[in-house]
């Protein structure tokens, strides 16, 4: 599980995304309704160990070799 401030948690099992109905309801005009909440892109994915990936060097990045 993912906890978020501020938006539902993220639950995954075997990869796959639980979703869950309930919160892709919102109440407008007094009646509840389906709707999917926008989000930012970077709040939805594990960006966690991407830093490396693909092998590109930027020559005005940071420096990350160690020593």
């Amino acid at each position: 599980m993912l906890q978020r401030d501020g938006y539902p948690d993220i639950y995954l099992w075997k990869g796959d995304r639980i979703l869950f109905y309930k919160d892709k309801m919102r109440e407008i005009d007094g009646k509840l309704v389906t709707s999917e909440l926008v989000t930012n892109i970077w709040l939805d994915m594990n960006y966690q160990g991407t830093a490396k990936e693909g092998g590109v060097v930027f020559p005005k990045g940071k420096n990350l070799k160690s020593g």
